[in-house]
């Protein structure tokens, strides 16, 4: 595992690596997240916005790399985790076979988040990628007590099973997405929410152009006694986010709801959800 725990300014170039067999499975200093099994950055100046880490990554392998969380806190990054403000380059690099999976439940309320299988990036981890191959990840929640934490819309999701970008800008060309599979957690009363079994866009901006989509799985979480968690986006999953995707073939994905005395709801492979301000798709060209 490589970890980048640094003050900028700081540079990282890695070229023509294999990065594989990682496991985290304890939380990583200084901020205690279980968090990229093959590759953590974290930028370490938390009150200067305008520092950032950057790093730079051409024809790397990251493969059957896992994070495997415990407790409450949200695990994520199966592949790779940009954290905080770490600017990330990407180009011809593969996400393959990863794996992240959330705590079970500790005490009575629900299971931990999951989030990106393959790559992880958020707190204006602004990525660029070219050539991305995002194949055979998976990030599944955990699972336990009732299903839900503060209220009932607390539940353990499972989120992004390729990758999982929030609050960033992020602009992927030619990308390949396929074979992925995301799982929300169980519970007794509430099963999780499963989004994005390819790809989940959360409060970010940017562009997706060119590639394919293919063969990704969305599930909800099921319930013993109550309802099933929600799926959507078995390819494709955006919520707050303002999004130009263009040239991509989306096929053969899926979403599936949990199980329950009342079953999940699902919505669609390629699902936009706006909250707090308008969700912008701007433009969508392709094949679904």
């Amino acid at each position: 595992m490589i970890n980048i725990v640094s003050v900028p300014p700081i540079r990282v170039h890695i070229q023509g690596m294999t990065i594989q067999n990682g496991l985290v499975n304890a939380p990583s200093p200084p901020d205690d997240l279980f968090s990229g099994g093959g590759l953590y950055c974290l930028n370490d100046h938390p009150y200067d916005d305008s520092a950032f880490v950057t790093v730079e990554l051409m024809n790397v392998v990251f493969k059957n790399n896992k994070v495997i969380g415990s407790g409450i806190h949200a695990a994520s990054g199966g592949g790779a985790s940009f954290y905080r403000r770490c600017r990330a380059f990407l180009e011809n690099v593969v996400f393959e076979g990863n794996e992240v999976r959330g705590g079970n439940a500790i005490d009575e309320t629900r299971g931990a988040h999951a989030l990106g299988g393959g790559l992880f990036a958020t707190r204006n981890s602004d990525i660029v990628a070219i050539g991305l191959i995002l194949r055979q990840n998976t990030a599944f929640a955990g699972s336990g007590g009732r299903g839900y934490g503060s209220d009932s819309t607390d539940r353990a999701d499972g989120l992004g099973g390729g990758a999982a970008f929030q609050y960033n800008s992020v602009e992927l060309r030619n990308i390949i997405v396929e074979g992925n599979v995301v799982r929300a957690g169980d519970g007794s009363e509430f099963g999780g929410f499963g989004s994005g079994g390819g790809l989940l866009f959360e409060y970010s901006s940017g562009t997706v152009m060119g590639g394919e989509i293919r063969n990704n799985e969305a599930y909800g979480g099921d319930s013993s006694s109550g309802r099933g968690g929600e799926s959507s986006g078995g390819g494709v999953m955006a919520t707050d986010s303002q999004l130009v995707l263009s040239d991509l073939v989306i096929e053969n994905n899926h979403a599936i709801g949990g199980n329950g005395v009342y079953a999940g709801h699902t919505r669609g492979v390629l699902y936009t959800l706006p909250r707090h301000f308008p969700l912008m798709l701007c433009r969508y060209q392709g094949r679904i």
